[in-house]
């Protein structure tokens, strides 16, 4: 996701709701608490021996959770309150273990690294409190990020809603509180977004000075899409001109937009330039450990035996691996980063074990972590660092060097 906010996220004072007791089935969203800005805290608070602090892994969202404990047995199971992600909230698919990380999501890491020359996403799951409008493409989040759904739910509920636009095949969950669904033909992204981008250029939408600063191949972008008309488009997507224009007056025209993309887009033809061109919109816009089970062996425990086995020496004819430690192991990687797009040099064990996880970078300018990337304007893609050439966005096709 690609999103840039001038107001400061700072969360409304803790809102607690009644422990409640629900058919988790019939009843998957329970009660909404509806907000303005900063989503407020739910939390359950039935006193146990003690509530051991973890994380569910189905989905992307990485919700923490606090697992109660009781006479020495697992009673009961929470939403982690201080975790920024869910504050306190958990999804049905935890419950009916239903997640969506077994499908191959590799675009969303290269359409990342082509077009800001790194796979760290810009925006931050708090600009969902503070846009004007969200724009999701092949992003059913109501069923793939239960929890992050929720919030949206209570974000739309709340007393400035923004506008919500979905670019979905069907009729889903979240298309029908969409201000604006695009029902484009399965395999038609592309041409859509690029139908969104021709008439952000035609209507005159587009930020000259941040794209004059920050963008580069504008005039190759703007002549490729120059074919994409509302008519053209209407004739490959199905998605009827009216629509087209409603949707692009809003995206060019909104204060701030927060863009998404998932399995519609990544699982799909021209994954990748689809992908990109999502992030371009938004860049013509200027909107920018647990223990082994078992007798089993810890990671580190296997490379030191490996290491040892294979009698691996350093040019001193010292130990190859060096660490007897796994937080050594950590601090050296912290070295490692200074610096560079994932600088996590001022993390440490201490930070990421209680409270909530840490958004990187983690850096001495920003002990706490960082939500937003690029919003200086400075992106990872100078010609003489990039790897890769990027990829035709009319075709799909990747470029090569000459």
């Amino acid at each position: 996701m690609a999103a840039k906010s001038k107001k400061t996220h700072q969360p409304e004072p803790e809102t607690a709701t009644p422990n409640e007791s629900r058919d988790s089935i019939k009843d998957i969203w329970g009660a909404r608490t509806p907000y303005k800005h900063g989503w407020p805290q739910r939390c359950i608070t039935e006193t146990l021996d003690k509530w051991v602090q973890s994380a569910c892994v189905l989905c992307s969202n990485g919700c923490e959770l606090d697992i109660g404990v009781k006479d020495g047995k697992v009673v009961g199971v929470r939403g982690r309150v201080s975790d920024r992600v869910n504050i306190g909230r958990l999804g049905p698919k935890g419950l009916n273990a239903d997640g969506n990380t077994r499908l191959c999501t590799a675009t969303a890491a290269a359409c990342m690294w082509e077009s800001f020359g790194c796979d760290g996403r810009p925006g931050s799951y708090s600009d969902i409190d503070y846009t004007d409008c969200l724009f999701m493409v092949g992003h059913n989040v109501a069923h793939t990020q239960t929890v992050l759904w929720a919030r949206i739910l209570d974000r739309l509920n709340g007393p400035n809603p923004p506008a919500l636009i979905v670019v979905d095949p069907r009729k889903s969950e979240t298309a029908t509180r969409a201000t604006v669904h695009l029902a484009a033909k399965s395999g038609t992204n592309l041409a859509l977004l690029n139908g969104l981008q021709h008439l952000l250029f035609e209507n005159d939408w587009i930020d000259e000075e941040f794209v004059s600063k920050h963008v580069v191949g504008i005039d190759a972008l703007r002549k490729m899409v120059d074919k994409y008309t509302p008519d053209y488009v209407e004739k490959i997507t199905g998605v009827p001109k009216a629509k087209l224009e409603e949707a692009a007056k809003i995206i060019g025209t909104t204060p701030s937009l927060l863009s998404t993309a998932l399995q519609g887009v990544y699982q799909s033809n021209q994954a990748t330039a689809s992908a990109c061109q999502i992030n371009n919109i938004n860049l013509l816009l200027g909107k920018i450990a647990v223990d082994p089970p078992g007798e089993a062996k810890a990671d580190l425990d296997i490379w030191l035996d490996f290491s040892k086995r294979m009698d691996f020496k350093n040019k001193d004819g010292e130990p190859l691996i060096p660490y007897t430690h796994p937080e050594e192991v950590f601090e050296a990687w912290k070295r490692m980063s200074f610096d560079r797009p994932l600088d996590c040099s001022a993390l440490s064990y201490e930070k990421l074990t209680g409270g909530s996880g840490m958004q990187w970078p983690c850096t001495a300018k920003c002990p706490q972590g960082k939500e937003l990337l690029f919003e200086d304007g400075k992106i990872f893609t100078d010609a003489e660092y990039c790897e890769s050439f990027g990829h035709d966005l009319e075709t799909g096709a990747p470029y090569t060097k000459p």
